[in-house]
């Protein structure tokens, strides 16, 4: 990884002096992740992100769905795809714990035949140009929210990672479509809490069987 973090920092010195930018995307270690640690990945992109952070305080970074891009002839793809499910979402928390987002890309590798193609080594994978047209249009829009809105994980956090889904539990207050769940007293199960009901439902009696059996003979 310290091969990696070099050559990203070198690029974004050279790319930042010419345009000056607000944000910065990271999409990297597609080749590296098969072949490392979790700890180690880890902790070579985080501490990439402290650093473009540090170096460049008024931009905010972005950090984009890793893909994995070479597979070890060894290594079985739905162990990588394991780990980088994992280790998105730790890498992701990081970035949104500094003040940056995260954006994630539609894709499975369980049905990795519609997005990716082998080479004929069976090592290296390709993009279809399905996923090519996908994964460029959830950039557009996805990029499109965070500067309009400043949305904090895009394009939307349904089947979010654990790491992921409780950092949005502990901070509600950055994403208004997490609405918070109240329980009133008296209230149990979502239906007021009825004594008569609870003993009826103790000895067997049930008011929707009934009333379909009602609907039945009439």
């Amino acid at each position: 990884m310290t091969f990696l973090i070099q050559d990203v920092q070198e690029l974004v010195e050279d790319e930042y002096e010419k345009s000056k930018p607000d944000y910065i995307g990271l999409q990297i270690g597609g080749s590296e992740i098969a072949d490392s640690t979790e700890t180690e990945f880890k902790m070579g992109c985080t501490d990439l992100v402290d650093w473009l952070m540090k170096r460049f305080p008024e931009a905010k970074i972005v950090w984009i769905d890793l893909l994995v891009e070479i597979v070890g002839k060894e290594i079985n793809l739905n162990d990588v795809d394991s780990k980088r499910r994992a280790l998105n979402g730790e890498i992701a928390v990081h970035v949104l714990e500094k003040g940056g987002h995260y954006l994630r890309l539609p894709h499975d590798y369980r049905e990795f035949r519609r997005y990716f193609k082998f080479k004929d080594d069976n090592v290296h994978m390709n993009l279809t140009k399905y996923s090519i047209a996908i994964f460029e249009e959830q950039l557009h829009s996805s990029l499109q929210s965070i500067i309009d809105r400043n949305m904090y994980i895009v394009p939307d956090m349904k089947a979010l990672s654990l790491p992921v889904h409780r950092y949005v539990g502990r901070n509600k207050h950055k994403f208004p479509s997490v609405q918070k769940k109240f329980f009133r007293p008296g209230f149990k199960y979502g239906r007021p809490f009825n004594p008569a009901f609870a003993q009826k439902r103790k000895y067997g009696y049930n008011p929707s069987f009934q009333s379909k059996r009602r609907r039945f003979d009439e």
